[in-house]
């Protein structure tokens, strides 16, 4: 139990229940924004490149997976159009 047990809760001023607000809006808004620039595909893009100019593994798998990808349909394209 704390120390002020059974004391009532010190009330807080309009200026500080204000300033509490404000503090945790500012707060909010950092979280939100690092959010968005997270999700961001354009933001997104742009740290695959640098994964890609770095040679990062995850990267290059990716990279190499779509190319196989497209080379099956192209290949399953001209297959179909032969017969």
């Amino acid at each position: 139990m704390s120390a002020n047990s059974g004391a009532e809760p010190r009330k807080r001023t309009v200026a500080e229940i204000e300033a509490d607000l404000e503090a945790r809006r500012a707060e909010l808004t950092r979280s939100v924004d690092s959010l968005v620039e997270r999700v961001d595909p354009r933001v997104q893009a742009a740290n695959f490149v640098e994964d890609v100019k770095r040679g990062e593994t995850r990267a290059m798998l990716v990279i190499g997976g779509a190319a196989v990808l497209v080379v099956g349909v192209v290949g399953l394209v001209i297959l179909r159009r032969s017969r």
